[in-house]
């Protein structure tokens, strides 16, 4: 069946994890898809979409305080995910997956092993971090892209990224990742 006609009821459509499947596969084919012709595979890029549009639209709902430390951005991503009926082992897990890339030992914030991605979050709250996340995004990438097909930033910003496209702009022209950016 073409990924474009694709439902979610449909038996040649990946398992059913409590995401609603995307009619929209067939945006990302197999010649953009790293992994060459595997079904699953636009099934994760356009999952990992769909969580990421989802965190960007709640995301900001959560935090009522300018946030300290990442953790609590990371805290605040974890309840929208309980919120969204997830199961913690099963269908995402929080700072485990972790493995060496060139000598560094590298844990995601998060995983979504059944989809093979893995989301990254950053908090950017003073204008000098702002080079430095970028270069942690880039290195970041790097490494992850050896474990996992997709890989999802959320940038928590309180008000240091004035040109949301350019700073997305280079990152989010690699295959399989994707860079959210939610504003304080």
């Amino acid at each position: 069946m073409p990924y474009g006609r694709a439902h979610k009821h449909a038996s040649s459509s990946p398992p059913n994890m409590g995401f609603l499947y995307s009619t929209n596969a067939h945006k990302y084919g197999a010649s953009s898809w790293r992994g060459g012709a595997d079904a699953t595979a636009p099934y994760a890029f356009v999952e990992m979409d769909n969580i990421g549009n989802f965190i960007k639209t709640k995301l900001r709902s959560l935090i009522t305080d300018v946030p300290l430390k990442e953790k609590d951005i990371q805290n605040a991503v974890e309840f929208l995910f309980i919120g969204r009926n997830f199961t913690k082992g099963i269908d995402y897990d929080r700072e485990s997956g972790k493995f060496n890339f060139s000598g560094r030992e590298y844990i995601p914030d998060f995983i979504l092993p059944k989809l093979r991605t893995c989301i990254e979050v950053k908090l950017l709250k003073e204008p000098s971090k702002r080079s430095k996340v970028i270069e942690e995004i880039n290195a970041d990438i790097t490494a992850y892209s050896k474990e996992y097909d997709t890989i999802l930033f959320v940038v928590y910003d309180v008000g240091i990224i004035r040109d949301e496209v350019e700073f997305c702009r280079d990152i989010e022209n690699i295959t399989g990742v994707r860079l959210i950016i939610v504003k304080h």
